[in-house]
């Protein structure tokens, strides 16, 4: 039993509890804030019922702004008792402010044209847009992508800010990009096939961005606009 325990030994309380904490609410986020769950205990709602899409996804990115970044940016505020910049809220540095630039620049400039194509496989469209209606009118494009955002606003903190920069001068930069790579590749499970591999790829680069700019705000600029277009362009095929 002595070795046993010793095998816990040597954890230090941020990336201790950094895990431990991620892989609870890995699975709060894959159960109870499943679209699924939402509609299984709301569904027969009136409000709901008239656009069932739009208030369950609604409540998903709600609850991984909520799990995903309130609860572990308290945690980091007043248990760790460090600053948020620590965790990537930040600019970065002033190289690091003109590599994140570039990036988001390059990025806008090169991805719309693969995300249209890719919008029209017949699995990202069985799949997206995630609300039917969010093409109709500029007013439902802008309110759905605005509600969006707080969904990436917690996804990005939490695998490219709390999971990595807690493991920060603990295990090297490459285990520490793969150690969020891995989890938010595994959450896509039941995505089109395309898109669990954009995942990987996606976990690798914006792991890398947000450690090489102290920042994971170029990575969420960059994640957001992916899921805006995808579900701009996946709506336009729909309605060809």
């Amino acid at each position: 039993m002595k070795k046993f325990w010793e095998q816990f030994r040597g954890i230090d309380k941020e990336s201790g509890t950094a895990l431990i904490l991620s892989s609870f609410l890995l699975v709060l986020f894959a159960y109870q804030g499943h679209p699924s769950y939402f509609l299984h205990n709301w569904g027969n709602v009136d409000w709901v019922r008239e656009k069932p899409d739009f208030y369950s996804q609604a409540y998903r990115f709600f609850f991984s702004f909520v799990f995903f970044f309130l609860i572990p940016a308290g945690v980091v505020k007043f248990y760790f008792k460090k600053s948020l910049k620590d965790y990537g809220l930040t600019l970065g540095d002033r190289e690091g402010r003109r590599f994140g630039f570039y990036f988001v620049l390059l990025s806008f400039v090169l991805l719309p044209l693969p995300l249209y194509i890719n919008a029209a496989s017949p699995d990202f469209l069985k799949e997206y847009p995630l609300w039917k209606e969010v093409g109709r009118s500029a007013s439902n494009y802008f309110l759905w992508i605005f509600l969006y955002l707080f969904y990436y606003i917690g996804w990005e903190f939490f695998f490219r800010g709390f999971m990595q920069f807690s493991l920060v001068g603990r295990i090297a930069p490459f285990f520490i990009i793969m150690m969020q790579t891995l989890p938010s590749t595994v959450v896509h499970i039941g995505k089109p096939e395309g898109e669990m591999i954009s995942a990987i790829i996606a976990g690798l680069v914006f792991g890398a961005v947000a450690l090489r700019t102290r920042s994971i705000l170029y990575s969420l600029l960059v994640h957001w606009y992916v899921g805006a277009l995808t579900e701009l362009f996946c709506y336009i095929h729909l309605v060809k």
